[in-house]
């Protein structure tokens, strides 16, 4: 995929995986934003945050644990993709502040450690 994928074009790769599973697609860049799609029924579900420059390594590993723990908690599949890419952003805008000659060391998950813990202690369990 490119970032001038179109909607049918991303409708078709998931489609070709030809899984019983929920198939997402992640890093797709649009409108200024970087997100994940995925499909409900015929429609393309996108979930995006705000696209920063540079590089950060670590954010399809954060994406995938952070998902992986909020289906853990049975949050419906849509939340729990927005809860991911919300903590994935959050990760990239503390690192963000940090040198770049730091970004090789990973991301600062200081701040969406903070937000997992509050929710998995049901300080913070409303769904997004």
């Amino acid at each position: 995929m490119t970032e001038q994928s179109t909607d049918d074009q991303l409708i078709a790769a998931i489609q070709a995986c030809d899984t019983k599973a929920t198939v997402i697609i992640t890093g797709v860049k649009r409108d200024g934003g970087i997100g994940s799609c995925f499909l409900r029924g015929d429609k393309l579900i996108w979930i995006s945050s705000p696209i920063l420059p540079g590089h950060f390594y670590g954010t399809g590993d954060l994406f995938a644990a952070l998902l992986g723990g909020y289906l853990n908690f049975e949050m419906n599949f849509e939340s729990a993709v927005k809860r991911a890419v919300f903590g994935t952003y959050e990760a990239v805008v503390q690192t963000n502040h940090r040198p770049t000659s730091d970004r090789k060391y990973g991301l600062d998950l200081t701040k969406t450690l903070y937000d997992v813990a509050r929710f998995t202690l049901g300080q913070n369990r409303e769904e997004v």
